[in-house]
């Protein structure tokens, strides 16, 4: 039962990591000026901020799931772990520059900030499959 817990945290992250590269090619999508823009926001901007909430539960669930199920690893001694916490950074910035954050361009920010928010997952997923549960 403990092994299949383990495991929680690696599928949600994947998850997470699928749903944040999809809401951000939405949201790359919707600064061209074809018909399919108009939609890609409206998705971007319904969705972006439920996939923010859920990246931060699997954030969470990771490091609790290290607490508490995996001795053989420290929570903040993996480049993984500090990966993460910056791509909850960004995505906390990127939430504040969408709703009109006092910036000389707020919206060239926003972008600039997701598209490095959509690096940063990635390279996170990848680093994280080296610390699945054996």
């Amino acid at each position: 039962m403990v092994e299949a817990l383990a495991w929680l945290h690696p599928i949600g992250g994947a998850v997470a990591a699928g749903l944040v590269v999809w809401v951000g090619l939405q949201g790359l999508r919707s600064r061209h000026r074809a018909s399919y823009a108009v939609e890609a926001r409206t998705r971007h901007r319904r969705f972006a901020q439920y996939i923010y909430v859920y990246v931060i539960a699997v954030a969470l669930f990771g490091s609790t799931s290290v607490l508490v199920l995996r001795p053989d690893l420290s929570v903040a001694h993996s480049v993984h772990f500090y990966l993460m916490t910056s791509v909850v950074v960004l995505m906390s910035a990127s939430a504040w520059t969408s709703r009109g954050a006092p910036a000389v361009r707020p919206h060239a920010n926003h972008a600039a900030i997701g598209i490095a928010t959509l690096v940063l997952v990635l390279i996170g997923a990848a680093l994280g499959l080296g610390l699945l549960p054996g």
